[in-house]
């Protein structure tokens, strides 16, 4: 939580030194409504940028990639989805706990916690240096979290997690959290500066202050209810996306991994992380487990 909240205030002064700056030039982009909005539009899209150069980055650092045979293991998978080889690539790495993820058209399959690929030379050597260099830098909950992952997701599970991210990509996932981000940096930014050019008659100082106080709670109030409100949901399309293409066997073992992956967040959960009191709807986007296995359990084609 300290962590974080020492990032949200460096992101808030790095985004907000610029603007003071330009003020110093030319007054008019803080105190006319047409600068402000002008200003606004200036910090979404350079948030934007940042996001998208992250992306992009992390792609690019993800050298390990499933061989052969394994590889048309997945493509097999891929194609039961009614999907081409090339709509996806795929990546070893470890997820820091996610299990999976997709990014841009990019399916990351972890093999600390996955076993479909536990032979494949190249998801070993993302183990090795998980055991090397990333292990050891671990809490002991975490180390323990992480175990007990592996020993409840089953492969059947592991292929509809893997259909599930399948299903982030095909509904542009990244592309439209992008967007909110966007609108999310033009908002926040709007309200800090709207209130910086109400204070400003009385103290600059002042008027500096409280504008990066209000826009970066804003930007954190932003972020919990684009979770709520799109990452749910399209947590909740990803999974019925999955299930329309798997097993009836597959959609129960995912059902009963989600129930079992949350009993294991409940009883060990970060000690020192005031976030974990609060529910993953609002922390993460992620719907509670057990209300993802209500759902797969009562799916119907």
């Amino acid at each position: 939580m300290l962590n974080m909240l020492k990032r949200q205030v460096l992101g808030i002064v790095n985004l907000s030194m610029p603007l003071i700056v330009v003020y110093q030039f030319y007054p008019m982009a803080i105190t006319s409504l047409w600068g402000v909005l002008g200003c606004s539009l200036l910090v979404g899209l350079y948030v934007y940028y940042l996001n998208v150069k992250q992306s992009k980055n992390l792609v690019a650092s993800l050298k390990y990639s499933p061989s052969e045979p394994y590889k048309q293991e997945w493509m097999r998978l891929v194609q039961s989805c009614n999907l081409s080889e090339d709509a996806v690539s795929l990546r070893y790495a470890y997820t820091a706990e996610n299990t999976a993820m997709a990014v841009y058209q990019t399916l990351i399959i972890d093999p600390v916690v996955w076993t479909l690929s536990d032979q494949d030379p190249e998801a070993q050597k993302i183990k090795d240096i998980f055991q090397k260099f990333i292990e050891p830098g671990l809490s002991e909950v975490q180390k323990l979290r992480v175990v007990s992952v592996k020993d409840v997701l089953t492969e059947c599970a592991q292929r509809f997690i893997f259909r599930h991210e399948i299903g982030h990509v095909v509904a542009h996932y990244s592309r439209n959290k992008l967007y909110l981000i966007f609108v999310s940096g033009v908002v926040f930014s709007f309200c800090g500066l709207m209130v910086a050019k109400f204070l400003l008659p009385l103290n600059g100082l002042l008027a500096a202050a409280v504008g990066m106080v209000v826009g970066g709670t804003l930007d954190l109030l932003l972020a919990y209810v684009t979770n709520y409100f799109f990452k749910v949901r399209q947590e909740h399309e990803a999974d019925l996306f999955a299930a329309r293409h798997s097993t009836p066997e597959e959609i129960q073992a995912a059902a009963l991994f989600f129930e079992k992956h949350q009993e294991i967040l409940d009883a060990n959960k970060d000690t020192n992380g005031f976030l974990s009191r609060f529910p993953s709807t609002l922390t993460t986007g992620h719907p509670n487990g057990h209300t993802r296995a209500f759902y797969l359990r009562t799916f119907r084609r």
